[in-house]
């Protein structure tokens, strides 16, 4: 069985990116790290540092291992959010947003073929530990980055296949691992 893995990041040079409209916010504003935020939240106000680029159909949030989208890109991508996180609401110019706070952060890097200290990268996954599929994020990044994983018999299409489908913009895939 074929599984890739992906690092999901916004195409900052291309598309608009949010930033935290505070001269210097509290880190529990941009912190993300695979716990729940909903009992607690208060939307932070955004801003787009850069708006003559393209508005994407996803946002990233500059600092934050987060997703940001509007009502018509959850009806499309629904199930495969709901299943990893949980959506906040985040305004920007009066429109609702909604912010993907993901919370599958799983303990999947073999630690034993890494020395996290001196090398980050590549990635060595321990392919049994890895998510069935999806967006999920692991304990040593969780707070930076987002990761995708496809396996060749998965039933419903990744998010990296839905992106492609429904031709969204403002995400990248980079690959990480594929075995």
């Amino acid at each position: 069985m074929g599984t890739r893995i992906y690092r999901v990041i916004g195409d900052v040079d291309r598309f608009q990116a949010f930033l935290l409209d505070e001269a210097d916010p509290p880190v529990e504003a941009w912190l993300f790290d695979g716990t729940p935020r909903a009992r607690s939240w208060q939307p932070p106000a955004v801003y787009v540092d850069q708006p003559r680029l393209e508005v994407p159909d996803i946002w990233t949030l500059v600092g934050a291992a987060v997703l940001i989208f509007d009502e018509r890109i959850e009806e499309l991508l629904g199930p495969e959010l709901y299943r990893v996180g949980e959506l906040l609401p985040i305004f920007y110019q009066g429109q609702r947003l909604r912010l993907l706070n993901i919370l599958l952060d799983i303990n999947c890097l073999d630690a034993t073929r890494k020395d996290w200290e001196v090398e980050p990268e590549p990635y060595a996954f321990t392919e049994h530990r890895l998510p069935e599929s999806g967006l999920f994020k692991v304990p040593e990044t969780d707070t930076a980055e987002i990761l995708c994983v496809e396996r060749d018999d998965d039933v419903e299409p990744s998010l990296r296949h839905l992106v492609a489908r429904y031709e969204l913009s403002g995400l990248q895939f980079q690959p990480l691992s594929s075995t």
